[in-house]
């Protein structure tokens, strides 16, 4: 049923398994790294769930009763895979944005905190809500895929949890994390959790290949260096990641030690606040890239960009984190 997700076979199993006896949960929590499948294997499901073919007393489409994958070719595929499904509904910071600017078009100042916000309110939590107790567009099942369910405020998880004990009728709900940990325990007792583990380095290279037209042996070289994620992969070939390298260029060669405190807070403060994430990955790639040459250094280095991944991922200010994290890398050179 999931041919096309990259590895995930332990996650695959429990799956077709719940999907073949028509019992599963409301609500699942996607565990693991970005860019090993998560977000797609949820939309995977809800096509499985809604691909036209149906028997019409099983909710379910008669292929994938037998064990095949969605049609891709239907309307409901089709639509799914534009996301403009009705039925389909992703809970992410495109339609926080979307929603608020609506809300408060007439106000520039609001416009513009609305595209900078980078948590999960609880007015898309009441909005999806409301969604939920609405009566079906066009297919059986409604989906939600919150992504990421870390970036969701303490308000809006206790409006989710509402939900979460009395889910409606053929609902299902995808929470997308990183860190179990940033999850309220509260929200993960009520989901069933299924961890995605990191991606084999030869999937990786395979997709390079097929999909990206590389050749053999560099798809190795990237894949052995992205850390089992096709995302950090991809941001490895990106060809626009010159500001990325720039910055590892200070820090491998220990520039940051002879700068002033000034000087370091303003390189912190150049890092736009919306992708301290891709940063931060950016230069954990770049770091695994100088560790055999220079392990012991390098592991350092390692470290205090993990730390400061974690900080992002449970919303600590971006620009405390990078400005404790150069300051702390100053005397670091590689």
């Amino acid at each position: 049923m999931f041919e096309n997700l990259i590895g995930q076979e332990k996650v695959k199993k429990i799956l077709e398994s719940q999907i073949s006896s028509k019992k599963f949960p409301h609500a699942y929590l996607f565990m693991g790294q970005e860019g090993v499948g998560k977000r797609f294997c949820a939309i995977e499901f809800a096509k499985i769930l809604n691909c036209l073919g149906f028997v019409e007393d099983s909710l379910l489409p008669q292929e994938n009763l037998s064990g095949s994958s969605p049609c891709n070719k239907c309307p409901s595929c089709i639509k799914i895979s534009k996301n403009i499904h009705p039925d389909i509904h992703f809970i992410d910071f495109e339609r926080q944005s979307q929603m608020l600017e609506k809300k408060s078009r007439k106000n520039d100042e609001l416009n513009l905190k609305a595209k900078q916000r980078r948590t999960l309110g609880i007015e898309l939590i009441k909005h999806m809500q409301a969604e939920a107790f609405m009566k079906s567009h066009e297919s059986a099942w409604k989906v939600f895929i919150i992504d990421p369910a870390e970036k969701m405020t303490s308000e809006a998880a206790n409006c989710l949890l509402k939900t979460l004990e009395e889910p409606p009728e053929n609902t299902i709900i995808f929470l997308i994390a990183s860190h179990k940990a940033t999850i309220p325990a509260t929200i993960v007792s009520r989901c069933q959790i299924l961890f995605f583990t990191p991606l084999k380095e030869g999937d990786i290279a395979d997709y390079l290949v097929s999909k990206k037209g590389l050749e053999r042996d560099e798809a190795l070289r990237i894949a052995a260096i992205s850390e089992g994620s096709i995302e950090n992969a991809m941001r490895l070939i990106d060809e626009n990641n010159e500001d990325i390298l720039e910055l590892w260029g200070k820090i491998k060669d220990g520039k940051l030690k002879s700068m002033a405190v000034c000087d370091i807070l303003a390189l912190a403060a150049s890092v736009p606040r919306d992708e301290g994430i891709e940063y931060i990955d950016g230069l954990t790639a770049q770091a695994r890239l100088q560790f055999r040459a220079k392990p012991r250094e390098t592991a350092l280095v390692l470290e205090a960009l993990s730390g400061a991944r974690v900080m992002l991922l449970k919303n600590v200010n971006a620009r405390l984190v990078f400005d404790v994290l150069f300051l702390g890398l100053g005397g670091k050179g590689i």
